[in-house]
C-alpha cells in the first residue's frame, strides 16, 4: 500500500492510496470518513509542525494558532523515492477564514539516477521519520483503527437483565 494524501480537517479524515492489484499494477483508493481517529494519527500530523516552519521560513512563535491539517505524498524514479508537500493552516485574528500554508514540495532523498549534478534540497531525516509515521497512522485508520465511543452497555445490560423464573 502506498499513501498518496493525508488529510484530517473539519473533523474528516480524508486518505488516498494506492495497492497493487492481482496485475502487479495499482488502484487508487479514497476514503472520506467522519469516524474520528486515534490521538497518535492527529499527533502524527502535528510533529509536522516544526518542519512547515523550517521548510517555510518562519520564526516558532508563528505556530500559534496553527495546525497541520494534511501531507500530500509523491513517489518519483526508478527507485520510487518519495516526497511530500505539506499544509498547514493559521487561525488569523482578523479574518473568517484562516492562512493556508503549502512547503514546497521536497524529496526524501536525492534521486542520483535524474541528479544534474546541482543542489537538491531535501527533507531532513526527522521530517521523513515524522512523515513516516503519517503514512503508518493512515495505515492504520484505512485497517479501521478508530477512536472508540463508549456506548453505556453495561448499564443497559444491568437494567435489562432477565428476571428470575418462578418455579
Amino acid at each position: 500500500m502506498r499513501i498518496k494524501k493525508v488529510t484530517y480537517k473539519n473533523e474528516k479524515v480524508s486518505i488516498r492510496f494506492e495497492k497493487a492489484n492481482s496485475d502487479s499494477k495499482l488502484d487508487e483508493f479514497s476514503i472520506v470518513s467522519h469516524d474520528k481517529p486515534v490521538g497518535p494519527f492527529i499527533d502524527a500530523l502535528q510533529a509536522l509542525l516544526p518542519f512547515v516552519l523550517k521548510m517555510v521560513e518562519l520564526p516558532t512563535s508563528y505556530k500559534e494558532n496553527m495546525e497541520v491539517i494534511g501531507v500530500a505524498f509523491t513517489y518519483a524514479g526508478e527507485l520510487d523515492v518519495m516526497g511530500a508537500s505539506i499544509l498547514a493552516s493559521k487561525e488569523l485574528e482578523d479574518s473568517d477564514s484562516p492562512f493556508s500554508i503549502v512547503t514546497p514540495h521536497k524529496p526524501s532523498k536525492v534521486d542520483k539516477a535524474n541528479a544534474k549534478g546541482e543542489h537538491q534540497p531535501v527533507l531532513t531525516k526527522a521530517c521523513v521519520n515524522a512523515l513516516m509515521e503519517v503514512q503508518h497512522q493512515a495505515e492504520q485508520f484505512i485497517s479501521g483503527q478508530r477512536l472508540q465511543l463508549t456506548l453505556g452497555l453495561k448499564e443497559a445490560r444491568e437494567d435489562n437483565e432477565p428476571e428470575e423464573a418462578i418455579g
